[in-house]
């Protein structure tokens, strides 16, 4: 099955407010790489491997969801940003998510790629990101220090 959630930061803090609460840390202190530090060579980086969007088979990543966000700005030392967050994995939890697709965006400070961390380290998802050809080196700097699988198509 395939569904897209796409809200607005306000709907999300509504519905964390609404939700029970979930029996992880709201604060999951998730350490972003330092992407100076990354060597970025060519070939498939670690983690990372590179395919064809035509090799694309959504049959075979199970349920998915497409996080989109914001790349910039976002306070996540902020309660209802943190609730938020906790909302967004009881959501991924309760829908039985397999696997995250997003656009490929920096993995950032500030950026909802955090929540991206977070949400593989509380809820064991897999990693889709879609790039045009002429962004993938930006894509490896940026997360190759993660360490995490991603599939990049």
């Amino acid at each position: 099955a395939f569904f897209s959630r796409v809200g607005e930061l306000g709907a999300m803090t509504e519905a964390a407010s609404a939700a029970p609460e979930l029996p992880l840390d709201p604060v999951v202190d998730v350490a972003l790489p330092d992407p100076a530090e990354a060597e970025v060579k060519s070939g498939v980086a670690d983690g990372i491997t590179l395919q064809r969007d035509s090799e694309f088979d959504p049959g075979s990543w199970g349920v998915m969801a497409h996080f989109k966000g914001f790349a910039a700005r976002v306070d996540f030392s902020d309660a209802a940003t943190q609730q938020a967050e906790l909302a967004c994995a009881k959501f991924v939890q309760e829908q039985g998510v397999e696997t995250i697709i997003w656009d490929g965006d920096d993995l950032e400070p500030g950026s909802f790629t955090t929540t991206i961390l977070k949400l593989v380290e509380l809820c064991k998802v897999k990693l889709v990101a879609f790039l045009r050809e002429e962004d993938v080196a930006r894509f490896k700097k940026s997360w190759v220090t993660s360490n995490l699988p991603i599939s990049v198509f």
